[in-house]
Parts: C-alpha cells; sequence; structure tokens
C-alpha cells in the first residue's frame, strides 16, 4: 500500500529496503548477491548497495539506490509477496526522503497509511537522518524502530510517522554487521566502520552479446585480444537462459580499459558488441577510520 507524496519535486534518487528471513530470500545474506537478483529486475544499474542482520534472529536487511522511478516500481511488484518492501524517494532539492510506498500492511495487516514501523522496523525519521539532507552528517545507525521517546522532527511538506510509544525497544550491539555510515560529496553513504576504503574500476560490461555465446566463447573471444581475465561471466536468467550481457574483471584498470577499446563496437556472432566500464569497484586498499567533519585528526 502506497503512502501519499505530498511534495512535487520527486525527482531525485529511490531507496529500496528489503527485509525478510533469509531462509525464503537467500538473496539478503549477502549484498553482492542482493545486488545481482535486483538486476534481473530493473533497467538501469542499481547504485549502491549493503546488507545488514534484520531486526528479528535470522533476517536479513538489504538497502539498495534506483536511479529510475520504473526501476523501483518493478522492484516493489517483484518482491512485495516475498518480504516487506520500503521504497523512498528523494528530492534532488531538499535532499530528504519521503516514504513512497511500503507493503506493512499485506504483512502485519496493520499500520498508519499501511506502515508500521513497529512491526517493520523502518522509521522514517532515521531514515533521514541516516540518508537525510546532503551536507548533514549521519548517525551511525541504519533506520531504527520507533522509540517511545522520539521527537517528532519538523521538516517543511515531510510526512510525520505515527509515535508508536508500546513499540518494543531493539538493542544493536556495535558488530562488524552493523556499519558506519558517513557521506561523499555526491551524497552517497561511506562505510567508515573501519576506516575508508580505496577502491579501482577493473571490470567491464558487455552488451549484445549473442544468446548462444557461453563463458567458454567469452572467454575466448578476450583472449583473443592477448587479455586474460581474473573472471567472467555470462548473465542468465533464472531458467538459465542468456541475458545477452557479461561480466568481467581484470587484475588492472589498464587491462580493462584496454579490454573496453578493444572490444567496443566489434562485431561478433553476428551481433555487434557495446562494452564499457564496470560500475563495481575492487577494493585496493584502505585508509584508517577518520573524523566526519573530513580531518585525520587523532579522536582523543
Amino acid at each position: 500500500m502506497s503512502v501519499p507524496v505530498t511534495r512535487k519535486d520527486a525527482d531525485g534518487d529511490y531507496l529500496l529496503v528489503a527485509s525478510g528471513p533469509i531462509r525464503k530470500a537467500p538473496y539478503l545474506a549477502d549484498w553482492k548477491a542482493f545486488k545481482d537478483h535486483i538486476r534481473k529486475v530493473v533497467k538501469e544499474q542499481p547504485g549502491w548497495t549493503n546488507v545488514c542482520h534484520g531486526t528479528t534472529q535470522g533476517d536479513g536487511q538489504g538497502w539498495c539506490r534506483l536511479k529510475d522511478k520504473e526501476d523501483a516500481t518493478a522492484v516493489y511488484n517483484a518482491y512485495s509477496k516475498q518480504v516487506v518492501i520500503h521504497i523512498f524517494a528523494t528530492s534532488l532539492r531538499t535532499g530528504y526522503w519521503d516514504l513512497l510506498k511500503c507493503n506493512c500492511n499485506r504483512h502485519f495487516g496493520v499500520g498508519d497509511k499501511g506502515h508500521s514501523a513497529a512491526h517493520s522496523g523502518i522509521d522514517v525519521n532515521a531514515v533521514n537522518q541516516c540518508f537525510g539532507r546532503r551536507g548533514i552528517a549521519p548517525t551511525t545507525q541504519y533506520a531504527m524502530p520507533a522509540q517511545p521517546a522520539q521527537p517528532t522532527y519538523q521538516y517543511v511538506d515531510y510526512y510525520q510517522a505515527q509515535q508508536y510509544p508500546s513499540a518494543p525497544v531493539y538493542s544493536y550491539s556495535m558488530s562488524p554487521t552493523q556499519p558506519v555510515y558517513s557521506q561523499s560529496s555526491g551524497g552517497l553513504p561511506v562505510n567508515v566502520s573501519h576506516g575508508a576504503v580505496i577502491t579501482e574500476t577493473r571490470g567491464i560490461f558487455i552488451q549484445g552479446l549473442n544468446y548462444t555465446v557461453g563463458n567458454n566463447e567469452l572467454s575466448a573471444l578476450i583472449s583473443g585480444k592477448g587479455l586474460r581475465p581474473q573472471q567472467l561471466s555470462v548473465h542468465r536468467d533464472a531458467r538459465g537462459t542468456s541475458k545477452g550481457v557479461a561480466t568481467a574483471r581484470f587484475s588492472t584498470k589498464a587491462e580493462a580499459e584496454y579490454a573496453v577499446n578493444a572490444l567496443n563496437g566489434q562485431p561478433h556472432a553476428g551481433k555487434t558488441l557495446m562494452v564499457r566500464m564496470d560500475t563495481n569497484s575492487t577494493v585496493i586498499g584502505s585508509l584508517e577510520p577518520f573524523v566526519v567533519d573530513g580531518t585525520n585528526k587523532s579522536r582523543c
């Protein structure tokens, strides 16, 4: 059931939050599996993705940013029967997140306008504290269930969640699965739990493959250009049919860039290939934890 959006500038990104038991939704056990699962549903490449423990033992909670409203709707329709889904929309003008729709009513049968913070563990105010207005340091936790003493934040044109005085209080241990986030200059969350990580794009994304091409043919194609990928995969749907796209990862960024130049626009098996750098990055180093204000000064 949807929560009405009162603002008129819903022209930003979309945030997906999927919660449910891992035994029924195994893709919630790992962020890579979650992102790959989303790729089967959306048209645009999904953005920042992470998975953590849910509010109940054995549950997983996946977070993913989507660029397109059509993709957000497609994900909601695909997953709403399996897990608890919340879709948030953000405004490029204000930077605030609004709850666009959720299926709390389907799973819990309760909630104000279809949303139940007490049962789902997703509080709209806390989402804005963590991922809200650009330039404001986020809190150290994910969206928390509504607390009895929680204040009501007065945001302009912002939907205020109903307070639940009888809601249970959940305590979260500071474990590696509960990351702390800052924000990059572009507004994306950055995991700073154990310091910042240094990443580099070393993969390529291939489109326009003939549907008969498998991993062996793809490996022969790339090897014919004098390259040896560390990993490659032709993407397939749930029935095992090729989707006509593939990814490959190399040991250096220079090799990946060479592969793009060598393969893009080339004919293969009766089709023309379209090749670009992949959006996924490889971790190549790390930095010590830093203060959110951007300095590297020691903490007392």
